[in-house]
Order: structure tokens, then C-alpha cells, then sequence
């Protein structure tokens, strides 16, 4: 498949106009943001290397195209394995399932199944809810991506494999860049009654029944007899954004409160976002209703917030091992770029977990971007600098 081209005008089927600018247009995305080349004398395309070939390859390997109709246009019900067959593309992927035999632990527990998981920006929040995601959400087909991950050399397993209805929800899709608290928490009772119409959720309510977010998801439940996992990501965005004001943060923490707390339609909530909900002095219900893991007191959770020293070690060998491979045409790869500096670089962050195991943690998003580019190089932005600065002039 590697340098071999095709020609723009193969692409064009008979009376197939429409469709033919549509593959054209997304072949122009894909040259302008490098993943492919394109011969400007005879009009064709192609992969330019070695390395994007192995992205190419990872995706047609992967679940991503059998997924694509059934979970692409589902963002908040049941949205499935789509998004994480997208993180499997990834070449450096480190495997983080048996995280949900943990998780599983505590499901439908009275006092426990409400958990807060936090940690700093670029260490793996998304693609945790993603996987998270793409194990519980009910499916009538088999869920197959779960297949040759570690997970599943575990007895019992799948016990709870595509077992519930999942309510997936992105904060800063509801309430960054609005105006009105009540604006966002609407959003979100609109989206989950949407998609739910979709599958066949019946959503009339009673003329004495309130609109509200209650009532919303205990129809769910009756209309599909099957428990509620809610996964929330970014959730302390509204608590972090300066825009809103101490009674709009309490309106939203009182939201919160009546979705999770004490209730008997849900098996699991999965919160994660930067700060503790302790951190922000706020007397909430909320914090009563949810136990927390962070980076001071990480527990069981300790060793699936970033990066391991042996899953570093892995993936060093791995980069080793194709500097090494005559085979590869595009063998530049740099020398730097080895464990010794790798962890002079980026280790740094000590976590004990429940059975005083000591675990050295690396931010994935620092090894990850240091393979992709090739260097040792400090990737914490200065938007990083600048929240520093403004902590310590507090």
C-alpha cells in the first residue's frame, strides 16, 4: 500500500457526482494534514512513509469500520465501541482494561458505586471514559474489542460486558461558552431525550410529571429495564470557569446531586475532571454521595492514572526495536529517545495504592508526544506556565 498511488479520477463513479466531491474533499483534509502525499503532475495520492502506513494499517485492523454506522452519530446514549476503536489506532496504545475489573467491583454497591477519579490534564481522562464507555454500553451484537486486551484472560470477565445503558456526558460540550447555567443543564436533558427517542425510549410524561433530569432517566429505566452507568467527564468545568458565579456553580452542583445521589436507577457513576470535589469548599451534597481518587490519595486507582515505569520500559523497547529494523525504509529515528531519558525527562510522580505498593508515574501525554515527534522536548505548554503562576500568586 506504501507509495502506491491512485489516481483522484479512479475515485469517480458512473452518475456518482456527489459522493465523488465528498471523497475528493476528505482526501484534501488528509493531504493538508499529512497523512497522505499528493503528485501534483499526475493527480494522484499516496502514503508518504513507513510511519503512516502504520496508522493506515491500525485502523483497518482495527474495530473502528464495523463500528462506524451503529455508534458514530451517538455521543451521550449508548454511544459504544466507536471512540475507543479510534484510541486503538494509536501505535503506542498502553492497554488499561483491567481497570474495569476494578470498577466492576463496585457496581450496584449502595455506598460505593459513585466514584470521582481526578487527575491533571493530559493523563488519559478521555480515553479512560471512552473504554469505559465502550464495555458498558448495552449492545444486541457482540462487542468484540475487548477481545485480545488483557481483560479478558480474567475469569469472569465479561460479566457485565454491554450490560447497561450508558449515559456518556462531556461537560464542556453543555457549558463552556454559554451565558446561563440552566442553558447547559437543558442541553443535556435535550440531547439524552433525543438519542433516546432513537432507541425507542417513550418520553411522554404526565401533566403532574416535572421536566426535569429525574424523571428523564428513571423513564429510561422503565423503558428498558435495565440499569443506568453514568460516565461524566471535565465535570468541575463549571466550578473552573471564572465566567460563573458562585450561585450558577451551586445550581449546577444541585444538578448533579439529584442525577447521582442516592438513586436506585443507576449501577455505577464514573466522574472525572482536574480538581476534587473537596477542593473547591463548596458545601455540596454531592461530595457526601461520591468517593474520591485523586493524585493525593490515588488508592487502588494509582497505577491506571498515566503510565507505569514498566509500561514506559515496553514502549522504549518498542521504539528501540523499530530504530533497529533494517527493513524501515524511513529509519531516522533519534538516538535520544531512549529509557534512561525518558525517565530523566518525565518520571517524577510517586503513587501508593491500598496495599502500600509504590508505583512511578509518567504523564502519557509527554511519552506519547515525544514518539510522535521524534525528540526529548518539554511538551507542557504555556497555558501550563501561566496556571502555575496563577496558583502561586493566590
Amino acid at each position: 500500500m506504501k507509495n502506491e498511488k491512485v489516481n483522484i479520477e479512479s475515485l469517480k463513479y458512473q452518475n456518482d457526482n456527489e459522493s465523488y466531491d465528498k471523497r475528493k474533499a476528505n482526501l484534501k483534509i488528509l493531504i493538508c494534514l499529512g497523512y497522505l502525499s499528493y503528485d501534483s503532475i499526475n493527480k494522484s495520492v499516496f502514503i508518504p512513509n513507513q510511519e503512516i502506513y502504520g496508522i493506515f494499517k491500525n485502523l483497518i485492523q482495527s474495530k473502528i469500520w464495523s463500528k462506524k454506522d451503529d455508534n458514530s452519530n451517538k455521543t451521550v446514549f449508548n454511544p459504544g465501541e466507536f471512540k475507543f476503536c479510534e484510541n486503538l489506532i494509536d501505535l503506542n496504545y498502553i492497554d488499561k482494561t483491567e481497570m474495569i475489573l476494578e470498577l466492576n467491583k463496585y457496581i450496584n454497591s449502595v455506598s460505593k458505586k459513585n466514584l470521582c477519579v481526578t487527575r491533571p490534564r493530559r493523563f488519559g481522562k478521555t480515553i479512560t471514559a471512552n473504554m469505559l464507555t465502550a464495555y458498558y454500553s448495552y449492545s444486541e451484537s457482540k462487542i468484540t474489542v475487548f477481545d485480545d486486551k488483557k481483560i479478558s484472560k480474567s475469569k469472569d470477565w465479561d460479566q457485565y460486558l454491554g450490560k447497561f445503558i450508558v449515559i456518556k456526558l462531556n461537560m464542556i460540550d453543555y457549558f463552556l461558552g454559554i451565558e446561563r447555567i440552566n442553558e447547559g443543564i437543558e442541553k443535556i436533558k435535550n440531547i439524552i431525550i433525543k438519542e433516546g427517542k432513537k432507541n425507542g425510549i417513550n418520553f411522554e410524561f404526565k401533566e403532574k410529571e416535572s421536566y426535569d433530569i429525574l424523571n428523564i432517566m428513571n423513564k429510561i429505566q422503565e423503558s428498558t429495564r435495565l440499569k443506568i452507568i453514568i460516565i461524566i467527564d471535565e465535570w468541575d468545568i463549571v466550578l473552573r470557569n471564572k465566567n460563573y458565579d458562585e450561585n450558577s456553580q451551586k445550581i449546577y452542583l444541585e444538578f448533579l446531586t439529584l442525577l447521582i445521589k442516592d438513586k436506585n436507577y443507576t449501577a455505577l457513576t464514573y466522574m472525572t475532571g482536574i480538581l476534587p470535589i473537596k477542593n473547591y469548599g463548596l458545601n455540596s451534597g454531592l461530595a457526601g454521595a461520591i468517593t474520591e481518587y485523586s493524585m493525593t490519595t490515588p488508592g487502588w486507582i494509582s497505577k491506571y492514572i498515566g503510565f507505569t515505569d514498566n509500561e514506559v520500559k515496553k514502549l522504549c523497547n518498542k521504539y528501540i526495536k523499530k530504530q533497529s529494523d533494517k527493513n524501515n525504509s524511513d529509519n531516522n529515528l533519534n538516538e535520544e529517545i531512549n529509557y534512561k531519558n525518558i525517565k530523566y525527562w518525565y518520571d517524577g510522580y510517586h503513587f501508593i495504592d491500598e496495599k502500600k505498593k509504590i508505583y512511578e508515574i509518567y504523564s502519557p501525554y509527554s511519552i506519547m508526544t515525544a514518539f510522535k515527534d521524534n525528540k526529548i522536548d518539554n511538551y507542557w505548554v504555556k497555558s501550563e506556565l501561566m496556571m502555575i503562576s496563577r496558583i502561586i500568586l493566590i
